[in-house]
């Protein structure tokens, strides 16, 4: 966000809550602050996030199928700071009649992940300080990605505030991960 104030030419005194509430449902993508209209940021943020994922996932890739892969991404961008079970999606799956492993799963995550619209944050068992198997959360590089995809609704306030914290950790240096104890989550 203060680089987002520093593009825009804000000091903090001329910070307002307007600026925060644009950022988290635009991003701070440099070049998304070039154009003039809400359409305009809409239409470059979904172009730059496609040529992302058309270049980097499905161009790079032997991927057989391209519509898991695309709805498995999608429910990750509209999903944000949510703990990720691959057996749920792949049991979701096999509700519908389609038969995709967790392994399959895991490799187009991998995928997903090499293309940096998204990071991990892996969960750790805090009792026993050791990393439980694939329940990670995961958390977009820029929330302009999640605004994309979403029809006339807001996302919670909560997890796009949870991910710009984890980006802001991310970007300080730290090592991030979830957790959860008997009674409940811990996010960082």
């Amino acid at each position: 966000f203060a680089e987002t104030c520093k593009v825009r030419g804000l000091s903090k005194s001329e910070i307002q809550e307007s600026h925060f509430m644009d950022y988290l449902d635009y991003g701070g993508m440099p070049q998304r602050f070039l154009m003039q209209t809400e359409e305009e940021t809409r239409v470059y943020l979904r172009d730059l996030y496609n040529s992302i994922v058309l270049r980097d996932i499905m161009q790079r890739s032997n991927v057989r199928d391209l519509d898991a892969l695309n709805r498995i991404r999608e429910y990750l961008v509209l999903n944000v700071s949510q703990l990720f079970s691959a057996k749920s999606i792949s049991d979701f799956f096999k509700s519908g009649g389609r038969s995709i492993s967790t392994e399959t799963i895991y490799q187009y995550l991998d995928l997903i992940l090499s293309s940096m619209v998204l990071n991990r944050a892996t969960r750790y068992d805090i009792q026993g300080k050791r990393i439980l198997t694939r329940s990670d959360k995961y958390y977009l590089t820029d929330l302009g990605f999640s605004n994309i995809k979403r029809s006339g609704f807001k996302a919670d306030l909560g997890p796009r505030i949870e991910n710009i914290v984890y980006n802001e950790l991310i970007n300080r240096g730290y090592d991030v991960y979830v957790g959860k104890t008997q009674t409940g989550e811990i996010d960082f």
